[in-house]
C-alpha cells in the first residue's frame, strides 16, 4: 500500500513539475518588467539617471507673449498687504498663451492641487542633477500632458490660465534643485545661468512687484506656501 501511494504522489508531482515551474517563471518575468516601468506612473522618487540628460533648455513662453511681474523672493502679498514669500516667477501672458516644457522630462502631476490651480510638474536631468519644474494656475481645458508622459523641451505642454488662488491670467513658473518637493530656487537667474533659449527677450524685472501691481499674481499665506490653509506643503509628493 505504501509503495502505491509513493508512486500516486510520484506521478503528480512530476505532472505538476511544469506547472509550478510556469508558475513561479511568470511571476519573474512580471517582477523583472515591473522594475523597468518609470517612476513617474508610480509616484516614486526620481534619481539621477533615471531620466535621460536633457538636449536643451528653453523659455517656458515664446519671446513677446508675456512680461515678467513678480520675482523669486518677500513681497507684499497682493490679496493681504502682508509681507510674505514667493517661491517662483510670475509671467503675465493672455489667456491661453502656450506653455513649454523648459527641459526633456517626464511628467509627474498633471492636475487640480489646492491653490496651485491645474499644475504641471516636470523631472529632468540637468547636468547629471535632477531638477524639476512646476507650471501652475492653468484652466482645466489648459493641460495638455499626462502622469507619466515623456516630453522634450519647447513642447507646448499646456495654456496659461487663471485657476488656483491667482489675480489673472499667467504662468507661475518654480524650478526645484533636487526634484519635486526640494526648495525652490529662483527661476530666472537658473533660467538665465543655464543660458536658455529665448531668456535675451526675457524683461527681467529689478525686484518684486510693487505695492500698487496688482496684474497677474498669486497669493500666498503668511508663511510663503501657496494655496488654501498652508496647501500644498512643499513636502507632498502624490
Amino acid at each position: 500500500m505504501k509503495a502505491i501511494l509513493a508512486a500516486f504522489a510520484a506521478a503528480v508531482l512530476f505532472i505538476a513539475s511544469p506547472l509550478i515551474l510556469l508558475l513561479f517563471g511568470g511571476m519573474s518575468v512580471v517582477a523583472a518588467l515591473a522594475g523597468c516601468l518609470p517612476a513617474a506612473g508610480t509616484g516614486g522618487v526620481f534619481e539621477p539617471g533615471d531620466i535621460p540628460e536633457t538636449t536643451r533648455i528653453v523659455m517656458p513662453l515664446a519671446p513677446g507673449t508675456y512680461s515678467i511681474s513678480d520675482s523669486y523672493g518677500w513681497r507684499t502679498d497682493p490679496f493681504t498687504g502682508e509681507r510674505a514669500f514667493h517661491h517662483g516667477s510670475d509671467f503675465p501672458a493672455a489667456d491661453g498663451t502656450p506653455i513649454m516644457a523648459i527641459a526633456d522630462g517626464v511628467v509627474r502631476i498633471a492636475g487640480y492641487l489646492g491653490g496651485w490651480g491645474n499644475l504641471i510638474v516636470i523631472e529632468h536631468t540637468v547636468a547629471g542633477q535632477a531638477v524639476a519644474t512646476a507650471y501652475a494656475h492653468m484652466w482645466d481645458s489648459g493641460v495638455f500632458v499626462a502622469q507619466g508622459q515623456t516630453v522634450a523641451a519647447g513642447d507646448v505642454i499646456g495654456a496659461v490660465g487663471s485657476s488656483g488662488r491667482s489675480t489673472g491670467p499667467h504662468l507661475h513658473l518654480e524650478i526645484q534643485p533636487g526634484g519635486w518637493g526640494h526648495d525652490s530656487t529662483d527661476a530666472m537667474a537658473w533660467l538665465i545661468a543655464h543660458d536658455a533659449e529665448g531668456v535675451e527677450g526675457a524683461a527681467v524685472p529689478a525686484g518684486c512687484q510693487s505695492d500698487d501691481e496688482e496684474e497677474g499674481g498669486d497669493e500666498e499665506d503668511e508663511d510663503g506656501q501657496e494655496g488654501e490653509d498652508d496647501e500644498p506643503s512643499r513636502e507632498v509628493v502624490p
